[in-house]
């Protein structure tokens, strides 16, 4: 069973449950648990004031980050509108552009979606799936600490905290006596903005822990590799040979040290002649291949997919390799801590930049409408809400398509 199909087993459980949940029996103990059914998910209401937090009030790093945390929502604000909203009215524009010129929308017509929905099976896939999942639930529920801990440095009264799942996203809540925030807007400004300056707490320690795997890594003898992920039946590469798994660590007179080095190999297959080609490699068990291939005028492609890492911003790595004697082990499970760290990085950054968005529901709609009070903040937000609209719909037919 993969990933996508456990996601849909539980949705399913969701909605028997719900379905007995309006039971007599199943509706008291539900009351018994303060859980509340729904036909999309549930959630948990805990009336209390999260009291272990009580504890890191005093700490002044944290005191020092609640006060940053009003510089980082206006930067992150920022980052919404030119990220998302600015970039996104061209993108549209562009869209719109393409159809009157050719009366259809072209899905590259517009460049790359500003927004990109996650949808299992479409734009994820696998165990990234669960990844995101598990740095979504962390993401939230850091969210909210944040803001209860502000809270509590402000000496604003908690009233309940919960969590929950609609349909397959984790959510988390805390609920803060508004009456009291209010009173001072300097308070409020700040408790708005401790869940964003949560997130980017979180987003740069997992981008720190990536950056830690990558510097130390070289110190225990791990390097990157060029390694073959998969094969294409009939290929080039599969008619010589080559299998899934092999280290490739020579090309022609070029040792191959990592991914950088994979678009030397691309130059040499795509190059439009008769040329023969020397691949030296090792597979883990120990096998060696030594093979000259014969690259046809006609074929600019090999046939072989090559594991490769995400990094932040845009950087690939090779996969993670320690080689031996007798062949090489392949890092796999550390490759998947960072994979999972990148995941983290993206949500946090995503929440913390679209938390920010000053949209109705947002801290950073809130945020705005203290700061400046009147009808302008409230035309911004309303125009604010139908590009986002706009935008994410766009995006997501593109992404789709």
């Amino acid at each position: 069973m993969n990933a996508l199909q456990i996601l849909l087993l539980i949705i399913l459980a969701e909605i028997v449950i719900y379905s007995f949940s309006r039971t007599g029996v199943f509706r008291s103990i539900s009351e018994r648990l303060n859980i509340e059914f729904a036909p999309y998910g549930f959630y948990i209401r805990k009336p209390g004031t999260l009291d272990f937090l009580d504890r890191l009030v005093s700490n002044r790093a944290l005191r020092f980050l609640a006060v940053v945390g009003v510089p980082a929502m206006i930067v992150s604000m920022i980052l919404f509108y030119y990220g998302v909203y600015f970039v996104g009215i061209q993108f549209i524009l562009n869209i719109a552009r393409g159809f009157i010129e050719s009366g259809q929308i072209v899905s590259d017509g517009g460049g790359t979606p500003p927004v990109v929905p996650i949808l299992p099976g479409v734009t994820v896939f696998g165990v990234d799936i669960i990844y995101i999942l598990i740095a979504i639930g962390l993401g939230v529920v850091f969210h909210e600490l944040g803001h209860a801990l502000v809270s509590k440095m402000e000496r604003v009264p908690l009233k309940s905290y919960g969590a929950g799942l609609m349909l397959i996203i984790p959510f988390a809540f805390v609920e803060v006596d508004e009456s009291v925030m209010n009173r001072s807007r300097r308070s409020a400004l700040k408790i708005l903005s401790g869940g964003i300056m949560a997130n980017l707490v979180i987003f740069a320690l997992a981008f720190g822990g990536i950056y830690l795997i990558s510097s130390v890594a070289p110190l225990f003898g791990i390097e990157q590799g060029l390694i073959v992920d998969n094969v294409e039946p009939g290929s080039l590469a599969d008619r010589y040979g080559i299998e899934p798994g092999l280290l490739i660590v020579r090309v022609n007179d070029r040792y191959i040290d990592g991914l950088d080095d994979f678009l030397y190999l691309r130059s040499v297959v795509s190059v439009n002649d008769t040329v023969e080609i020397y691949i030296e490699g090792i597979y883990p068990d120990g096998r060696v291949f030594n093979e000259t291939i014969v690259k046809p005028a006609d074929v600019s492609l090999l046939g072989i997919y090559i594991r490769a890492i995400s990094l932040p911003f845009g950087y690939i790595s090779g996969a993670l390799i320690v080689k031996g004697d007798n062949g090489y082990t392949h890092l796999v499970a550390l490759e998947e801590v960072i994979r999972f760290l990148m995941w983290v990085v993206i949500i946090n950054l995503s929440l913390a930049v679209i938390n920010a968005a000053p949209l109705f529901i947002t801290d950073g709609g809130k945020f705005l409408s203290i700061l400046f009070s009147g009808r302008k903040t409230m035309v911004l937000q309303l125009v604010t809400v139908l590009g986002f609209i706009a935008i994410f719909v766009i995006s997501l037919v593109i992404v789709v398509m």
